[in-house]
């Protein structure tokens, strides 16, 4: 029917133009782009969180075995220092490691035996030494450094945990590792 008209007098009309419709479809297209991009770093920052959190947690645990062992001074006076306990294991060595002796220099950044451990996936132990094992996760190293101005009463005490595929030797910040550092003094008992 042309000419038809509605009962105001004007045309009808029956929809959107193809042009219209093009447009309009651009636009959800790139509103959805954008979400989509934002999906995609929602969810890399979330692991990323997550792997901080986990190496802050295994960061933790170490210090506290740190933080457990004797440095003291016993009723007489004299120093107690624990010096053997291997905590490269699991469980803890009571011989056999270094305990609170002063580590080298590169602890932090190099995989120095006896200042390093290696976890899997949910933070089991699954080994040390200075080569990473297969199933290694997150590598977790320390070191123990007497402070300069009291050395014999005083510790340093470092924790650095990492993504074993982060661990480059030399380099001691990664992204999504953790690090803990706590002063210790010696007490008398």
């Amino acid at each position: 029917m042309a000419g038809a008209t509605d009962g105001d007098g004007y045309r009808g009309q029956r929809g959107f133009s193809l042009l219209e419709a093009v447009f309009a479809t651009l636009l959800v297209a790139a509103g959805l782009a954008g979400v989509a991009q934002l999906f995609v770093v929602a969810i890399a920052v979330n692991h990323s969180s997550g792997t901080t959190t986990t190496a802050t947690a295994l960061a933790s645990q170490k210090m506290e075995e740190l933080r457990g062992l004797a440095f003291h001074t016993d009723e007489a006076g004299a120093a107690v220092t624990d010096s053997a306990s291997d905590l490269s294991v699991t469980p803890a060595a009571p011989i056999g490691g270094r305990g609170l002796r002063p580590s080298p220099l590169e602890t932090l950044s190099t995989n120095t035996p006896g200042y390093v451990d290696y976890l899997g996936v949910a933070g089991q132990w699954v080994g040390t030494g200075a080569d990473t094992p297969r199933d290694a996760v997150f590598v977790r190293r320390w070191s123990v450094t007497p402070l300069p101005a009291h050395p014999d009463d005083a510790l340093i005490l470092q924790v650095y945990v990492v993504k074993a595929s982060a661990a480059s030797p030399g380099v001691s910040r990664q992204p999504g590792a953790a690090a803990l550092v706590s002063l210790r003094a010696r007490k008398s008992r």
